[in-house]
């Protein structure tokens, strides 16, 4: 009982811990631990995706990294931008950035589930979201392989989740992607009364 009051309990809504973006995270070098998996993939491309289009990665051993100047680090010992409390880093990012959207909180969910074991995860998606990543994990030694496969992944995740959600509620979409490669949507119609 405990556990479903923990996952229902919602998340803490305090104030950004870290500037938005465009203010001093815009062209820095993100660090992380070597053997990058679930959350840190997820919040790779979320940086990328969100935060800063030209973010650059480093990976390095985790407690004995002494960051350089213009690093922020995430998801390991001592990072801007890590677990705090119930929450995963990729949650974090999304509160103390102020991102938000439907399928985004449903990442986070299945995010969450996956980096913090969830005996019973709360979407159906989670296990197999899970599988791939594993795979991609065994496929790549290297960090950089993995983040681009990972980056796929949670990008198509997102458009599929998105679809899932508007549908859900009885809506019509029309998405296409623009010459940069950005994804745009428009509401067609809708049926919720």
């Amino acid at each position: 009982l405990a556990g479903v009051e923990a996952r229902l309990r919602p998340a803490r809504t305090a104030a950004p811990a870290a500037p938005l973006p465009g203010r001093g995270v815009q062209g820095r070098t993100w660090v992380t631990r070597v053997g990058i998996h679930v959350d840190r993939m997820a919040s790779a491309w979320l940086i990328r995706r969100f935060v800063d289009r030209r973010a650059r990665f480093r990976f390095v051993p985790g407690h004995e990294h002494r960051p350089r100047r213009g690093e922020l680090r995430f998801d390991m010992y001592d990072a801007e931008f890590t677990h705090d409390g119930d929450l995963c880093t990729f949650e974090v990012m999304l509160r103390d950035f102020g991102i938000s959207g439907a399928s985004l909180t449903a990442i986070a969910e299945i995010v969450h589930a996956i980096d913090l074991k969830v005996d019973e995860p709360l979407r159906p998606e989670t296990i197999g979201i899970a599988h791939a990543l594993e795979g991609i994990a065994r496929r790549h030694a290297s960090d950089d392989e993995r983040l681009h496969d990972g980056a796929a992944l949670f990008a198509a995740d997102r458009v599929s989740l998105g679809n899932r959600v508007l549908l859900t509620l009885g809506a019509r979409i029309d998405r296409w992607w623009e010459k940069d490669g950005s994804e745009s949507t428009t509401l067609l119609a809708t049926n919720v009364t």
